[in-house]
């Protein structure tokens, strides 16, 4: 990276010039978000979830195992 002040080259991850010291804007990558993929593996897990314990809550043991299991 290019120091906008004196010109020298820093380091891509340098937050200061290493000759001037002037701040230089340090740009990070973005990683792609895998968000929608785990999201959907968490929201089946929950709604799993949410019908073992209405199951168990009505005393239905039986059928809360075989649906846990």
């Amino acid at each position: 990276m290019k120091c906008p002040n004196c010109g020298t080259h820093n380091g891509k991850t340098n937050k200061y010039c290493r000759d001037c010291g002037t701040r230089l804007e340090v740009i990070v990558p973005k990683e792609a978000k895998q968000e929608p993929e785990s999201r959907s593996d968490e929201v089946r897990l929950g709604e799993e979830l949410f019908a073992v314990h209405e199951l168990l809550e009505a005393d239905d043991l039986e059928a809360a195992l075989e649906k846990g299991a």
